[in-house]
């Protein structure tokens, strides 16, 4: 067996509700791509933006991501949040099925955010959507023993932070 170490505290998982998923998936640019190709299943970062319950992804003609134009059934698409200090974290997986974006929701969904810009050189004129059939998220946080010294990550800012998806 491997030796496990901890911090003081106890960790706790919990479920986060669809709505909340949603709006966690705004507080990001970048998620991770997941689908079967030929070669075997490939998992790429991308940019993206959410508009109207789907997810839209800009990739150029003849790359791997491109090859979902055809039509996928079986596409899974994720976002994370992180904080390695308080051993916190949430994700948000999103089940879904992928087509080439017609043009006028193309347009729509690029006239909708400044987001969605590629962060990769060269075009990126083909758009993909993402249409959910199931999204879930989950959370995991450590409570801290009482004597840990609050950070600035405790204070009530504006808002729960994307660290605190409850």
């Amino acid at each position: 067996m491997i030796p496990t170490t901890r911090s003081p505290g106890v960790s706790t998982m919990s479920s986060i509700p669809e709505h909340r998923c949603w709006r966690l998936l705004s507080t990001t640019t970048v998620g991770r791509l997941a689908f079967a190709t030929d070669d075997g299943i490939v998992i790429l970062p991308v940019n993206f933006i959410e508009l109207d319950r789907r997810i839209y992804v800009r990739t150029e003609p003849g790359s791997t991501i491109a090859s979902l134009s055809e039509g996928f059934d079986d596409v899974a698409f994720e976002v994370d949040y992180h904080d390695d200090l308080n051993q916190s974290g949430w994700n948000v997986l999103v089940k879904c099925t992928a087509r080439v974006a017609g043009i006028t929701e193309a347009e729509r969904a690029l006239r909708s955010t400044g987001r969605l810009g590629p962060w990769a050189p060269g075009e990126r004129p083909l758009m993909i959507v993402l249409t959910p059939r199931q999204i879930s998220g989950r959370k995991v946080a450590m409570r801290r023993s009482p004597r840990r010294t609050p950070s600035i990550i405790d204070a009530d800012v504006a808002g729960p932070l994307p660290s605190d998806p409850s």
